[in-house]
């Protein structure tokens, strides 16, 4: 019956989200009607806005200033005869326009009295097929403007996002009037059709989980905590129910990174250690140093139709599903409470600053690893007071933690090692040794799981010459982004504050850097009970653990706090890593979690003390865990939002990733460049990182440096003439060759090391048994309960 819902539910979506799709026009941008109009209004140049997606104006070029003739009618652009006495060439162009990858379609309005115009699209920024070295500007698509007709049209395509996409009208003869040129956006696009899927889709298991699977009153629990989890899941993505996406410190860097991944799996390169969508295509090592598995299935469904605004938004509202339901499993398995869990997993939820993460810092790698902390404290708690063969937990936390953010990785190491090194006389004295093999276990599966992503970050950390390491070697001041105890305790904070950490002196418009006024409550009513009531013996246990998940979240908070000895501790080997953190506030995601595990202490003993105040306590507690976050939720909707459907394909870049040598002037064309002048390209092609092309040197030249529109970084290869030749980084930080023939066929690709792929090949392998494994476990607790019953 269950399947048989779900079912209905799709097929319904599918036909719904259809219509929908075909029949729904909202609002004026590309994605959503599809067109940009041209107007020609040379007289008001002024009113034309670079890069603007509705109305662009179509303008005559400087050389042409005097005989185009703009008709006081209809402000069409003309060109006559007598006026052009006999000059040809371009006459006029569109303003530059910045198009995503996908397939268009330009349709003309026009006038000619005589054959032989035409109208180009022209991409400024790429290299012709055939040009000089150096030389940019390429041809995508003619059209004819014959005479007899009063439209004509023409259709192209980009592999790759485009900035500055003009169309030229080319005059040959006769008279000439241009009245409009449209641009309209002819690709499969599905953003409706996937919006209206997931809401029914949500709606689906919510009545499944309500209606079907907890019906009767005997699962009023059950169905209050479905409830208040999916009330959560909606609040905490109220900002992401709109057209547009909310501007945040890394939205662009992170809209890049999923942009990349996009394209590289629409032009069949996948899996991809360079992302070719960032620095205009000449490539970052992002795939490398920044763990992007989570990207994959968003990045699927761009190429399934879906804009990368949606596509985006999508992975946020992901991490607030994902993140609840993993904080409630893991608290549960802790607390063996629903209450307490769900109570603890919205307080960790809704807190201001995982909230910050998302809308204010769009710390989309943070955020996501914010939601596997429980999992790892739960991992952790498993091994060393509860079921230890159960380390599996802890594999499966860190997993998602290296998966997802490099930094939380090194923070929560050292953690770890802290608390190893502080319970290991606990474990001793209580006989429980055995309990490190569970560790040793839970370690080993970890790498092994993650050695695809592991071996090639630690083969560039330590062999590439990256401007992240220049800044870490040059010792970041990191006390300057250390947070006020004012600051920890803050209660009102505007989303709308957007600064990163200011120099000493100051917080006015800093962003969020609070847990909220409900957890640091927490610390203080754990210190209160542990003072005011005696320990039953069977709360010792409880009490234990607060006094672990207390001692963890008072250290976060210091190691966030602006007096904190960092300038000692980058003196200390191995602890001098810990700079890589960058800013030290990063902290409060572990003391977050501490904290919401403090809290879960907290009710279970007020529970067990007052019984008779249980739901009022839960109560207050959860109106508390919401209100907390009011203030700032209702503030996000002043904060600057001028990413629409079009506008947010305009994605930024890191520059961390890239090596020292790297000059980012290289970027504003993407051409093949000789060390020698004249030096003609011809078969110029490029797909991501491979390029090639054809030379010929000027006569009586018989060597050159030639650098493809490619950073380099280690892996790049080259052939000339089919035969292998040796790439070198040029003092622009471009892959090039030296070549001693005057004409020859040069081709890049970048390929990755042996140690790479079999590392990759290990990870896979480890995958297929972990899942066979989990399946096959599965497969015998319903054949026991088929049995038992």
């Amino acid at each position: 019956m269950t399947v048989g819902f779900l079912l209905f539910v799709l097929i319904v979506g599918l036909i719904s989200g259809y219509w929908v799709e075909q029949h729904w026009v909202n609002k004026e941008t590309i994605r959503d009607n599809g067109k940009v109009h041209y107007v020609a209004d040379a007289k008001d140049p002024d009113s034309v806005i670079e890069g603007n997606d509705r109305d662009t104006g179509i303008l005559p070029l400087e050389d042409w200033e005097d005989q185009v003739i703009i008709s006081d009618s209809d402000h069409s652009l003309t060109v006559t005869n007598q006026s052009a006495a006999g000059q040809q060439g371009t006459a006029m162009e569109t303003v530059g326009h910045n198009l995503a990858r996908g397939t268009y379609t330009v349709t003309i309005s026009y006038q000619a009295s005589e054959d032989g115009n035409e109208a180009v699209v022209y991409l400024p920024q790429e290299m012709d097929t055939d040009a000089e070295a150096g030389e940019s500007g390429a041809v995508v698509a003619r059209i004819a403007l014959p005479a007899g007709q009063e439209t004509a049209r023409a259709t192209f395509s980009l592999r790759s996002a485009q900035q500055g996409v003009k169309i030229q009208v080319r005059y040959q003869a006769g008279d000439l009037t241009i009245n409009e040129i449209t641009t309209q956006d002819t690709g499969f696009h599905t953003d409706q059709l996937w919006n209206l899927m997931l809401l029914l889709i949500f709606l689906a298991i919510l009545i499944y989980l309500l209606g079907f699977r907890y019906a009767g009153e005997e699962h009023l629990e059950s169905k209050a905590v479905v409830f208040l989890l999916m009330i959560a899941m909606l609040y905490s993505c109220l900002p992401l129910m709109n057209d547009f996406l909310f501007d945040g410190h890394d939205i662009e860097f992170h809209l890049g990174r999923l942009d990349g991944i996009a394209q590289a799996m629409e032009n069949g390169q996948f899996p991809m250690y360079l992302n070719m969508a960032q620095h205009n295509g000449y490539g970052e090592a992002t795939p490398v140093m920044y763990p992007q598995v989570f990207l994959v299935l968003p990045a699927f469904l761009m190429c399934a139709g879906m804009s990368l605004m949606n596509a985006y938004k999508l992975m946020l509202a992901s991490i607030s599903v994902m993140g609840l339901l993993i904080a409630y499993f893991s608290f549960e398995g802790v607390f063996r409470s629903r209450g307490t869990a769900v109570t603890a997993a919205l307080a960790y939820h809704l807190c201001i600053y995982r909230l910050a993460d998302i809308y204010t810092r769009e710390a989309l790698g943070e955020a996501l690893a914010m939601c596997f902390l429980p999992l790892v404290f739960f991992g952790f708690y498993e091994i060393y007071v509860g079921e230890k063969n159960r380390w599996s937990y802890l594999a499966l936390g860190l997993t998602g933690v290296i998966s997802s953010h490099v930094l939380t990785t090194v923070m929560v190491g050292f953690l770890a090692g802290i608390f190893f090194i502080l319970l290991l006389p606990y474990l001793w004295k209580n006989h429980r040794l055995r309990r490190i093999v569970s560790l040793i276990k839970a370690g080993i599966l970890t790498l092994v799981l993650n050695l695809y992503l592991l071996i090639p970050l630690a083969d560039y950390y330590l062999h590439e010459n990256f401007n992240l390491l220049k800044d870490q070697d040059e010792g970041l001041v990191v006390n300057a982004t250390g947070a006020y105890i004012s600051q920890i305790f803050g209660i009102f904070y505007s989303g709308n504050s957007k600064a990163y950490s200011k120099a000493y002196g100051q917080t006015s418009g800093e962003m969020v850097l609070s847990i909220g006024l409900l957890l640091v409550a927490t610390l203080f009513a754990f210190l209160w009970i542990r003072c005011a009531y005696r320990t039953k013996p069977e709360q010792k246990k409880l009490l234990n653990l607060g006094n672990v998940a207390m001692t963890g979240a008072l250290l976060s908070i210091f190691l966030s706090l602006w007096i904190a000895p960092w300038q000692g501790i980058a003196q200390i080997p191995i602890l001098n890593k810990l700079k890589s953190v960058q800013m030290i506030w990063r902290f409060l995601t572990l003391a977050t979690m501490f904290c919401s595990v403090v809290l879960g202490c907290v009710l279970l003993f007020l529970a067990d003390r007052k019984p008779k105040w249980k739901k009022a306590i839960y109560g207050i507690t959860i109106c508390a865990a919401f209100a907390c976050s009011f203030y700032y939720m209702d503030s996000l909707s002043e904060n600057i939002s001028y990413y629409d459907r079009t506008l947010v394909n305009e994605c930024g870049d890191d520059k961390l990733y890239l090596r020292m040598k790297a000059d980012y002037g290289m970027e504003e064309a993407r051409t093949v460049r000789s060390s020698v002048e004249g030096t003609m390209i011809s078969g110029y092609q490029r797909n991501e990182t491979a390029v090639s092309f054809s030379y010929s040197l000027p006569e009586g030249t018989d060597e050159a440096v030639l650098s493809a529109p490619l950073y380099y970084f280690t892996g790049y290869t080259a052939t000339l003439d089919g035969a292998p030749i040796q790439v070198m980084e040029s003092d622009h930080g471009l892959a090039s060759v030296t070549v001693t023939k005057s004409t020859g066929t040069i081709s890049f690709v970048f390929t990755p090391k042996r140690s790479w792929i079999v590392a990759g090949w290990l990870s896979l392998a480890a995958w297929i048994l972990c899942a066979g494994y989990v399946a096959r476990i599965g497969i015998q607790r319903r054949r026991k309960n088929g049995i038992a019953a």
